[in-house]
């Protein structure tokens, strides 16, 4: 394998990458809820099952939405991706 470059070594992070590994596994971790409501909600809707459709459709937005508040993210670049996905607007079509 031909490298070009000097790996950087672990233990030479700058404290902010620590910071931003850190704190991605936990906005992932707390983003992992509303999408799997939100993969629930497309496969109920495949189904035909609208009832079940739209509960979880609204409770996938609810906690997009409250995700940035029950899991305080501290470090900038992770906050904005948590921000991102919390605030995205999701058309909803109820047949």
């Amino acid at each position: 394998m031909n490298i070009t470059y000097q790996p950087l070594p672990i233990g030479n992070l700058p404290p902010a990458m620590e910071a931003a590994g850190n704190e991605f596994i936990k906005a992932a971790a707390f983003l992992l809820i509303p999408l799997e409501l939100l993969y629930f909600s497309i496969y109920f809707l495949t189904k035909e099952v609208y009832k079940v459709y739209r509960i979880l459709t609204f409770v996938s937005i609810i906690t997009f939405g409250v995700s940035p508040f029950i899991a305080p993210i501290y470090c900038g670049p992770v906050r904005c991706l948590q921000y991102f996905a919390s605030t995205a607007h999701v058309p909803i079509s109820f047949h």
